[in-house]
C-alpha cells in the first residue's frame, strides 16, 4: 500500500510553491515527490520516509513560523489515502503517522499534449491542440479518478498514481490512442523515473 502524506498550510500569507520548496529541502526531495496539488495543499509520495522524518519536517515548519497539519496514511488507493487525510485535518489533527507497511508505488506516465501536439502540429492551430488535449486529459483525469489514482498535470502531459489492481481496466479503458508506460518502486522517485523510461 503506498503512502500519501497531505501538508495543509493554515496560513494564506505563505505561498504554497514556497512551501513545497521548503519541504522538499527538508527531505531532501530528488525528483518532484512533492506536489503542490491546490492553492493550499501539498501532497508529498513519502513511501520509505520513516516517522521520524515527517515530524522532523513537521518541527521544521512549525519552527519557520509555517502554520500547518502533516497527515500521513497508507492506502491501496491512493485517492482514499488523500481523502482519509483530509478528513483527518479538517477533524483537528496536526500531525499523524500512519505506521502501516508500505507497499510499491504504480506511476503512469500519459505524454497526451506531447502527443496531440505532435500529431496535429502540421494540421491544425495550436489552440485546436490544446482544448484537444484539454478534451483527453479531463476523460483520462476521470478514469483515473474513478480507479482510485490521483493524478498531476506535467507540462502539459499526465502523471498518475493509481492502485496496483487497477492498471489493467485503466489501460483498457484509456485505449490505445493514447500511449502509456506504467513505474512501479518502494520509492516515488524509483517508479516515476521508470515510467518516464519506459515509453
Amino acid at each position: 500500500m503506498p503512502r500519501i502524506t497531505l501538508i495543509l498550510k493554515k496560513d494564506g500569507n505563505i505561498d504554497t510553491q514556497y512551501l513545497a520548496r521548503q519541504v522538499m529541502e527538508v527531505v531532501r526531495d530528488e525528483c518532484g515527490s512533492v506536489i503542490a496539488y491546490s492553492r493550499s495543499t501539498l501532497l508529498w509520495f513519502s513511501n520509505t520516509y520513516t516517522e521520524d522524518i515527517h515530524e522532523f519536517l513537521h518541527r521544521k515548519l512549525s519552527e519557520a513560523g509555517i502554520r500547518h497539519s502533516i497527515v500521513s496514511i497508507v492506502n491501496p488507493k491512493p485517492l482514499i489515502a488523500g481523502l482519509t487525510a483530509w478528513h483527518m485535518i479538517k477533524k483537528g489533527a496536526v500531525f499523524y503517522y500512519d505506521n502501516s507497511p508500505e507497499d510499491e508505488y504504480t506511476v503512469i506516465y500519459m505524454p497526451i499534449y506531447t502527443r496531440i501536439k505532435t500529431g496535429l502540429e502540421e494540421l491544425s492551430s495550436p489552440m485546436d491542440a490544446v482544448c484537444i488535449a484539454e478534451t483527453i486529459s479531463f476523460h483520462v483525469k476521470q478514469i483515473v479518478f474513478r480507479s482510485g489514482g490521483l493524478y498531476y498535470d506535467l507540462a502539459g502531459d499526465l502523471i498518475s498514481i493509481v492502485p496496483k489492481d487497477s492498471l489493467d481496466s485503466i489501460k483498457t479503458l484509456v485505449g490505445e490512442n493514447i500511449p502509456l508506460s506504467v513505474g512501479t518502486g518502494l520509492k516515488f522517485c524509483e517508479a516515476l523515473q521508470r515510467a518516464l523510461k519506459n515509453l
